[in-house]
């Protein structure tokens, strides 16, 4: 199985275990330190537990043999996340979906969201795989010279945020569509482009992360 979902540490609340759920489905599950209290609230274990568990409050004693635990010193020169990346990729990695839950210590949060753009993790080559941050409210996409492809999701926003020095920018199915356009790192142009149709299509040419917020259910 060559898809991952990582669960990092963050408060799940129980009406959206569902969604959690759904997205588990046919993926190697990964409870990142603290994040195995999603597992806990779902009543499932996950396939790999990982991390230095230094916020993970009680360590789980009832592990089934099926799930294995990856542990790492405290003192490191990655974060947990980097290191489950690291090993989703030594995987060959079709797809990596990583949850967090809400924004949390914003330090953590930025520097996740940079992680996706770490030269070890976007590449852009064909083996590239689909990353992306997610929750119930948004996903955050990293994209590499390729184009992503949003569906049923009328009434959605999407925003582009360019990571390279320029990016060229194709988008169709929004209120504002754009053909070719050039984004400057730090440009503010590509913020907040409601989606009219029931798909959306961006295409990028360099590297970017592309967020979708949910504006009206779950996305999957």
């Amino acid at each position: 199985m060559n898809c991952f979902i990582l669960f990092l540490y963050g408060s799940y609340r129980r009406i959206d275990i569902p969604f959690y759920k759904q997205l588990c489905h046919s993926k190697s599950t990964i409870a990142i330190d603290g994040g195995y209290s999603f597992f806990r609230k779902a009543g499932f274990s996950p396939d790999i537990l990982i991390g230095d568990f230094d916020s993970l409050k009680r360590f789980p004693r009832d592990l089934p043999k099926t799930t294995t635990v990856l542990n790492h010193p405290p003192r490191k020169d990655k974060t947990d996340l980097h290191l489950a990346m690291d090993f989703c990729f030594s995987k060959k990695a079709r797809t990596i979906d990583v949850v967090q839950p809400s924004v949390g210590d914003i330090d953590h949060f930025l520097g996740n969201a940079f992680l996706l753009a770490h030269n070890s993790f976007s590449s852009g080559n064909k083996r590239q795989p689909r990353i992306r941050i997610i929750n119930p409210k948004y996903e955050i996409n990293l994209v590499v010279n390729t184009t992503l492809t949003f569906r049923d999701c009328v009434g959605d926003t999407v925003s582009v945020l360019a990571l390279s020095p320029e990016i060229i920018l194709d988008i169709t199915g929004t209120e504002y569509k754009a053909k070719s356009i050039h984004l400057a790192f730090g440009e503010t142009r590509g913020l907040r482009n409601h989606i009219t149709s029931h798909s959306a299509t961006c295409r990028i040419g360099g590297k970017a992360l592309v967020v979708r917020n949910f504006e009206q259910r779950y996305g999957l």
